[in-house]
């Protein structure tokens, strides 16, 4: 206590410090800090306390920036080249983070290539051959140094590779490349649905499913209809190729 006759000056301060995620660090960091007295009438004072303290790491994860699609068809002898490219805060703000950028596949496939080039970027190259047909799921996966991760799923369906090329139509494929129409295409699709019913002397089942309502791979039973052979009739000999248009192939 001071004496009778003085004065108890108390003088309060605080220190304050919220520290960014690129302060922490391993080593703490040291605080001097020094409280001075030099109130009157004749007294100076001074008092020094040292503090430590360590700023830990909070990882933050990393974000794809780009994604590739959920569902993705290929047809065989096609190439799907696709760029991932995920991103880390940690990593561009405070320098103190990398990415490693890797993929699978369910089931495996040797044709595959993946290039991870660095700083979160990452290219994907597949040309699936006839022996690849089926489904696929193809997992992306970015990896920080700390253990954060991030994925995304492409689900692949392989498929046969078209022989449809340019407009449909050209069922007996007597006009490759050209697709010119001409009365054998019409009767040819009156003798499979009607007569014979033998989807063999089809030169290309797409062609021959001119409104496309069995998609990018048809069955002859199912997609060889009365409407495609309206369809044809109607181009050739009513509405005239002059006037009317077919659908591209799928």
């Amino acid at each position: 206590m001071p004496p009778a006759n003085g004065q108890f000056y108390q003088i309060y301060s605080t220190f304050a410090w919220i520290p960014d995620y690129c302060q922490s660090r391993p080593e703490p960091y040291d605080f001097t800090i020094q409280f001075w007295n030099t109130m009157p009438p004749v007294w100076v004072a001074k008092s020094t306390t040292n503090e430590h303290i360590t700023v830990n790491n909070v990882n933050r994860l990393p974000a794809f920036t780009t994604t590739p699609p959920e569902v993705k068809q290929l047809a065989v002898g096609a190439n799907w080249q696709e760029t991932i490219a995920a991103t880390d805060l940690d990593m561009t703000e405070c320098g103190d983070d990398a990415l490693t950028m890797i993929y699978s596949s369910v089931p495996s496939v040797f044709g595959m290539h993946f290039e991870d080039q660095g700083n979160g970027n990452a290219v994907f190259d597949w040309t699936p051959t006839e022996n690849e047909l089926g489904t696929y799921t193809i997992t992306f996966e970015a990896h920080d140094q700390y253990g954060g991760t991030c994925t995304t799923d492409v689900i692949v369906e392989v498929t046969e590779a078209s022989c449809c090329v340019g407009r449909v139509g050209d069922a007996n494929g007597s006009n490759e490349p050209t697709d010119e129409i001409t009365l054998g295409d019409i009767m040819l699709l009156v003798d499979v649905k009607f007569i014979s019913g033998d989807c063999s002397k089809l030169a290309c089942l797409p062609e021959a499913d001119v409104n496309q309502d069995g998609g990018a791979n048809p069955t002859c039973e199912d997609h060889v209809t009365l409407g495609d052979i309206m369809t044809l009739v109607d181009f050739l000999f009513i509405t005239g190729p002059e006037n009317a248009s077919l659908p591209e192939c799928l």
